[in-house]
């Protein structure tokens, strides 16, 4: 790593007789912390079995939003085509990533006055995940759905891609799903 010192503190430092390597490791020490975990500061005792106890409604409320939001990605297939489920592909399947592409490139569009024919579906796409998908900033949607639905929206569009690109049902959903003829079979 090198790192810059303005003259002024390099001579500083060559002045004093310590190595330098030393005092700037010490110095980053005390500015950074030395990370370690006060002894005082440890979970109760009973602090599993509260947390198992506590959390089983949360965990439901968690598999409902994915679900919520597999759902919505699923009724919004026929609107986005190859071309929107391609990119996803080619952006690791990372939702959040893959529609800020989208939503800056209509932005872009927009500001010169270009023809947004291009994601018209992204328009559709926003009102079932709010502003990740929103390029200008429509009070509608100024919303942000929670992790566990984009999770799930962005797990159906991965389901979706790898059906068409592989021919079967990746996830295991149906036993044997196979496309034929531009139809999903469940066999």
């Amino acid at each position: 790593m090198s790192i810059y010192l303005p003259d002024e503190l390099a001579d500083r430092l060559k002045s004093d007789d310590g190595n330098s390597s030393q005092v700037i490791q010490e110095a980053l020490r005390r500015y950074l912390g030395d990370g370690a975990v006060p002894n005082w500061a440890q979970a109760p005792d009973d602090a599993v079995a509260l947390l198992i106890a506590n959390s089983a409604p949360l965990v439901e409320q968690a598999r409902a939003d994915y679900q919520s939001g597999y759902r919505a990605a699923l009724m919004r297939l026929p609107d986005l085509g190859w071309e929107a489920l391609n990119s996803f592909a080619r952006r690791g399947f990372d939702l959040i990533q893959w529609l800020e592409a989208w939503r800056n490139g209509a932005a872009d569009q927009a500001e010169h006055g270009q023809s947004e024919d291009i994601v018209k579906w992204l328009w559709k796409v926003a009102t079932d995940v709010g502003s990740r998908a929103d390029p200008i900033g429509y009070d509608e949607f100024s919303f942000r759905k929670t992790v566990a639905f984009e999770r799930g929206y962005g797990a159906a569009l991965r389901a979706a891609y790898e059906l068409i690109e592989r021919g079967t049902d990746p996830s295991g959903l149906s036993s044997s799903a196979q496309v034929t003829e531009g139809a999903v079979e469940a066999r």
